[in-house]
């Protein structure tokens, strides 16, 4: 193998490293173009979790509000029925 033929496959050998190398930066930003938005997916997904599950708990918590509230009027108009019930009684008796 003479001097030509050396330089000849060296040449050869840098076109294909410059290709690989090429190839490889290409891939490398494909995965990073990809790994952005898989970023950016999970972002949404989780300020839409956020969002949502923020709504469960005030929902949760007017619920539960309404539910104290029904409660009191329950007791309220059972202690009036019972003031009622012995208003009638005494009525009754006379």
């Amino acid at each position: 193998m003479n001097i030509d033929d050396k330089v000849d496959r060296m040449e050869g050998v840098i076109i294909l490293l410059k290709e690989l190398i090429v190839r490889h930066e290409e891939r490398l930003d494909n995965h990073e173009e990809r790994h952005n938005w898989f970023e950016a997916a999970l972002k949404r997904s989780r300020e839409d979790f956020d969002f949502k599950m923020n709504a469960l708990i005030d929902a949760q918590l007017k619920n539960e509000e309404g539910i104290a509230e029904l409660q009191k009027s329950i007791g309220e108009l059972r202690d009036e029925s019972r003031s009622q019930v012995k208003r009638i009684e005494k009525l009754e008796r006379v």
